[in-house]
């Protein structure tokens, strides 16, 4: 093993591939703890904003969007699937503004 590990170091392209996927992995690591704690940091500012809108808006295409809000674990996966994923963004988001309009400055990111 160590022998076959030497070999692979001593070849330079190999080594800077390995040292470049090392960095990238830090950086794929890094920028995915900061989204985890963005979403969360928004996930329970949604709580207290959207909640008590959406429990009382009446979705007839979708059973899970009267709850999309109601705790941080639904929010923080109601966030990314409209943030990240971009799926489903007017399912919850365009019912909510047109009950409330002032949520659109919260619902377009602005």
């Amino acid at each position: 093993v160590v022998r076959a590990v030497r070999v692979l170091v001593s070849i330079p392209e190999f080594y800077l591939l390995i040292t470049g996927l090392y960095s990238s992995i830090k950086a794929i690591i890094f920028g995915a703890m900061m989204l985890v704690s963005v979403i969360l940091f928004w996930a329970v500012i949604s709580v207290e904003l959207f909640h008590p809108i959406t429990s009382r808006l009446d979705f007839h295409q979708c059973e899970r969007c009267a709850n999309g809000f109601s705790s941080i674990f639904a929010a923080s996966l109601t966030l990314f699937q409209q943030i990240v994923a971009g799926d489903a963004w007017g399912t919850i988001s365009l019912p909510l503004v047109e009950a409330e309009p002032w949520q659109l400055r919260f619902c377009s990111g602005s």
